[in-house]
Order: C-alpha cells, then structure tokens, then sequence
C-alpha cells in the first residue's frame, strides 16, 4: 500500500487481486469538484419530447455506464427534492398568510358578538318574531354567497397587495388561494418557481451574472402579468357580487315590516353571521393547505 498525505490527510490505496496490474502504471489525478461538476454537467442532455405535456430524456455519455446511470439518478431524485422544498417554502408563506387573515376576522366577528349581546340586554329584545326569523332564514344562503364572494375578493386583493409592495425580486407570492384551475393559478406557480430560481443562483452568483440578471427581468415581467390578470379577476368578482347583493332587495323589503329594535338587533345577527361564515372559509382553505403540505411535502422530505 502507498500513502499520500494531501491536506493534512493521508490516503493510501488498495490494489485489487481480481484485476491484472497495469504494467504502464497507474495515474491518480485530483481535480477541482467545481471543474468536475461542469464537466458532467455538459455532458448531459435534457430534451423535452412533448410540448403539450411535462415528459423530458435525460442522457448522458460516460466512459462507465453505472456511473453515468448513477448520475442521472441523482440528478432526478435532487430534482424532486428541490420541488419538495420549493412547495414548503409557498406553503408556509400561504399558512402564515392565511392565519393573519383568520386571526383578523376573529377579532371582528367577537367585536360584533359582544355588541348582539349588549343589545339584547339594554333593548330588552330576547328573541326573534315569526317574521324576523322568516326574514333570517331566507337571507342566510345568500349571506353565504355573498360572503364566500366577498372573502374570495378579500383575498385577491391580499395576494394584489403582496405583489405590488414587494419591494425585491425574491419575495415569494402567497399560492393563490381564491380560485382554482385559473390563469392566474399557473402564473403565480411560475412566478414562484422563477423566485426559488433566483434565490438558488444568487447563493452561487454575483450580481452582474447573466444567469441572475436574466431571472430578475422575467420576475419583474410576470409581476406585471400578474397585476394584470388579479385586476382583471378581481373586476368579474366585483360584479358577481354587484348581482348578489341586488338580489338581497326583495329581502330588505321585508325587513322594514319588523319592528324597530328586533330589525337592528337582525342587522347585528347578520353581521355576526357573515363573519362567521368567512371564518369558516378561511379556517377551510388553511386546513387544505396543512393536509397539502403535511401529505404531499413534508413526509416526502423526512
């Protein structure tokens, strides 16, 4: 066995009886891992055998076929990875997003609770007549659907406003988290995946690096992408609610043959009612995104 000392490290080599010996010798080379990783890293090829689906080739050319497999392998399973931490990153973001608006409507809804109670006592009024609770339940599934259009448009506007103060290039945007299935679903995805992107390079590169400077001017075009498609979103929103709440005059009517203090103490009810909904549909999308990230990202990642 011959020992080297390289570093402060000694090392020693091994032959193998099962191989004949090189009567030429042997050559031991040590190289830069940075030189290496670009060496493999040109010599594979990614092509994209669909336009229309998500299927790639990955190959390769190496003198050993094992190690040129073993690569490959690797690069997919870092791959997959880096799009699990990617998706805990986004989700987090949406989680505390989410939480700051449910704590927010909480505070709300036990502000009008408390004064639903108040009322009752100094107006003396202890429950509804036949035609205040007639009026009640037939307000109550447009209430919702005014409510859940409302809470939808609250959080578009959310999601607008994070986009327009974000003051640099590698804030994340919360998921979207009002509509499903949209444009504006893919575009903040994008928009994300080119942030995560950014944030990757700009732990290996300097701020003049092409790579960098060119993730910066797509972040900035699909930012105004994004305002465009939220306005354009939040613009039919507001006139599906413009038609509900149009809908409520048949019932305001109503309201105006209850008497006077059971009619403010129904208003009061109201109110409670519609925050209580939005509660309830916030605490629902926060419960889809724990189950998203729990199931589909953080037991991947253990």
């Amino acid at each position: 066995n011959d020992t080297v000392k390289l570093a402060g490290r000694s090392f020693y080599a091994t032959r193998n009886t099962l191989v004949k010996p090189d009567e030429t010798g042997y050559l031991l080379s040590i190289l830069d891992k940075s030189a290496v990783a670009k060496e493999v890293r040109g010599k594979i090829q990614i092509e994209k055998q669909d336009d229309m689906g998500n299927i790639i080739e990955i190959a390769t050319v190496d003198e050993v076929p094992e190690r040129g497999i073993a690569i490959i392998n690797k690069l997919v399973e870092c791959y997959n990875y880096a799009g699990l931490v990617d998706k805990n990153v986004v989700g987090n973001k949406t989680i505390v997003f989410l939480r700051d608006r449910i704590d927010t409507v909480a505070r709300e809804l036990d502000e009008i609770e408390s004064k639903v109670e108040a009322y009752k006592r100094n107006a003396r009024v202890i429950d509804f007549s036949t035609a205040g609770n007639d009026y009640l339940e037939q307000t109550l599934n447009l209430d919702q659907q005014i409510v859940e259009q409302q809470g939808r448009i609250k959080l578009l506007e959310a999601v607008e406003a994070a986009v327009r103060n974000s003051k640099k290039v590698s804030d994340i945007v919360p998921a979207n988290i009002s509509v499903e299935g949209t444009m504006l679903e893919k575009l903040i995805g994008d928009y994300n995946t080119s942030v995560l992107s950014y944030q990757d390079q700009s732990k290996i590169s300097t701020e003049k690096d092409p790579t960098l400077i060119r993730l910066q001017h797509e972040i900035i075009d699909m930012r105004g992408l994004l305002i465009k498609q939220l306005e354009s979103l939040k613009k039919g929103y507001l006139q599906k609610l413009s038609e509900l709440e149009n809908s409520h005059e048949d019932f305001d009517a109503k309201l105006a043959s209850v008497p006077q203090k059971e009619r403010e103490l129904l208003k009061l009810k109201r109110q409670s009612s519609v925050k209580e909904t939005l509660y309830l549909f916030l605490l629902q999308k926060k419960k889809y995104y724990l189950i998203f990230l729990y199931y589909e990202v953080r037991l991947n990642l253990d």
